[in-house]
């Protein structure tokens, strides 16, 4: 009964000791792409991040350019854009520490289709700056910034 106690207690304190913990503002690599730790969730076990890279351009090529990064990589909701605003001091603080562009004070593609029809497809956008959301024609150039969940 002793082995085994002093079995669990080493599978224990072994697993504990390699848990990794994460908080908003740090720096991660996911499979050679840099971001930023913009939400945490299981006491910062696990979270999500924000690219450092950015682009603008039409709705369609950056969900292109989202899903280049690499497996996982894709345009953020509205919901998770508003918290990267909300954590946009420590997202910039961070890239700038880094030597990445901040996130400018500009419109920010969402993944959400608002609404589609024949000739156009109006998809959300959130406003780095006024802290608001919009819908607009998914053809106009704004910028993109990709998450990743881990």
């Amino acid at each position: 009964m002793k082995k085994f106690f002093a079995f669990i207690c080493a599978l224990f304190i072994g697993a504990s000791a390699s848990a990794q913990y994460y908080q908003v503002g740090e720096v991660v690599n996911v499979n050679g792409k840099p971001g930023v730790v913009f939400s945490v969730s299981n006491g910062g076990q696990h979270g999500k991040i924000v690219s450092v890279a950015q682009t603008h351009c039409p709705w369609s090529e950056g969900k292109s350019w989202c899903s280049q990064l690499g497996r996982g990589w894709r345009l953020p909701t509205r919901d998770e854009l508003m918290t990267i605003y909300y954590n946009r001091d420590a997202i910039n603080a961070a890239c700038n520490s880094m030597g990445y562009d901040p996130l400018v004070r500009d419109n920010y593609w969402s993944s959400e289709v608002h609404q589609a029809y024949s000739n156009v497809t109006l998809v959300w956008r959130f406003n780095m700056n006024t802290n608001s959301a919009n819908a607009d024609n998914s053809l106009k150039h704004d910028f993109v910034r990709a998450v990743y969940a881990f």
